[in-house]
């Protein structure tokens, strides 16, 4: 498996709806441009201003990025994306 380093995360995409809750079929448009994505794995954060500060995310959140963010990798033929934590739009509870 892969273990972000410093404040970096690795998430998974989570496969957004096709279907309205009515049955009706949603195009690939409307899904705009972020995405949510579960998180996989976090790294143990970083040093700012000469103190140590955790990552704020924390593996299962489930988190909502810009869907340009970060780098995607495949790993054992699943695809994933490292990103910084600033990238990180939004954690939905």
């Amino acid at each position: 498996m892969i273990k972000p380093l410093f404040d970096n995360i690795l998430v998974e995409e989570i496969e957004a709806e096709k279907k309205t809750s009515s049955g009706l079929l949603l195009p690939d448009q409307v899904s705009g441009l972020t995405s949510q994505y579960k998180v996989i794995a976090v790294g143990d954060g970083k040093i700012i201003e000469g103190m140590f500060q955790n990552t704020v995310v924390k593996i299962n959140d489930i988190v909502i990025i810009n869907k340009f963010s970060g780098n995607e990798v495949e790993v054992d033929s699943k695809k994933y994306r490292i990103l910084s934590e600033a990238d990180v739009l939004a954690i939905i509870q």
